[in-house]
């Protein structure tokens, strides 16, 4: 009988456990985004923070190839999967990443870098987020690379939820 109950027992919290857990995905791949800060206006300076050389996350790539504009709608919020990134023309040793923060209040979000350790060329990388950040407010994309930020290209990958 006390085996009975514990067994029970440790059942109830098995099967309570999917419930209470919630998982947040695409409902299909035609949901997914992905935002670029594309000829783009410099981030202004956090509130009593001090300006960074970023550039807003204003745009994204739609469906049919075309670039529209990005913004984060009232009501609904983005949720980051990734960023990919790619440099052109870095030296030896440098490095070359991205730093995505909010425009508000300047809070990283996601970071990522990576060093040429071959010769002069393109250096590239993925920061993945697993689960996936949420994030309501505009995005600032600076760009950490000692070359032409111009020969850079950051791709921020995710989707729209319904927000809390």
């Amino acid at each position: 009988m006390h085996k009975t109950l514990i067994t029970l027992a440790i059942a109830g919290l098995t099967f309570a456990a999917p419930s209470s857990a919630q998982t947040i995905e695409m409902s299909s791949p035609s949901d997914s985004v992905v935002a670029l800060a594309f000829l783009s206006s410099a981030c202004p300076a956090p509130a009593g923070g001090v300006a960074n050389e970023g550039e807003v996350v204003n745009s994204m790539i739609q469906g049919d190839g075309s670039i529209g504009s990005f913004q984060i709608p009232a009501g609904e919020a983005f949720m980051l999967t990734s960023v990919d990134f790619v440099s052109t023309g870095v030296p030896t040793g440098k490095r070359a990443g991205f730093v995505l923060r909010t425009v508000d209040s300047g809070i990283v979000i996601a970071e990522g870098y990576s060093i040429n350790t071959g010769e002069y060329g393109p250096v590239s990388g993925t920061t993945l987020l697993s689960p996936p950040m949420r994030v309501t407010s505009s995005l600032c994309l600076d760009r950490t690379t000692s070359i032409d930020p111009y020969a850079a290209r950051t791709w921020i990958r995710g989707f729209f939820v319904k927000d809390k």
